[in-house]
């Protein structure tokens, strides 16, 4: 067993506990990491609202299914003249371009590695590209909700 994951609502079940334990027993000459994340704060709400409710918009109103893979190449591309120019928080799941040499030119991070700030500035592009560029809009059955899922992505 490596690793150990659940939810947990507000407090952790028997069965739950039997787990920690066992996989503290099966572990007990290793170091041991535990992690707690609120998994519905603002970031969970700003992926909710652009997987759910802008990208399916957006893929319907220009009607192309690798929107996400363009999205992201025009809005997260940065630059870079080494592999040390990408930050840390985005080396495990990143995207990297080459030259005809092999030395890395650019780089995309993840979605799921980028800041509540830069994924708000992420979403309000998409938004822009949505509404400017390809004169689309949300599908009409979310505008009931879509202002209280912008309130609680923070955008």
């Amino acid at each position: 067993m490596k690793k150990l994951e659940f939810a947990i609502d507000h407090t952790i079940t028997d069965e739950q506990h039997s787990k920690i334990i066992l996989f503290l027993s099966k572990n007990a000459d290793k170091r041991v990491s535990a992690t707690f994340e609120a998994i519905d704060g603002a970031m969970w709400h700003q992926h909710k609202y652009y997987r759910g409710v802008l990208l399916p918009s957006i893929i319907d109103s220009w009607g192309d299914r690798s929107a996400h893979s363009y999205l992201k190449k025009r809005f997260l591309l940065k630059d870079i003249y080494s592999l040390e120019d990408i930050p840390t928080k985005h080396k495990r799941n990143v995207m990297i371009f080459v030259d005809n040499e092999g030395a890395p030119i650019a780089y995309i991070p993840s979605t799921g590695s980028l800041t509540q700030d830069e994924f708000r500035a992420y979403i309000l592009n998409c938004e822009d590209f949505l509404y400017i560029d390809v004169m689309g809009c949300i599908e009409p059955e979310f505008n009931n909700d879509i202002k209280r899922m912008r309130e609680d992505a923070g955008l």
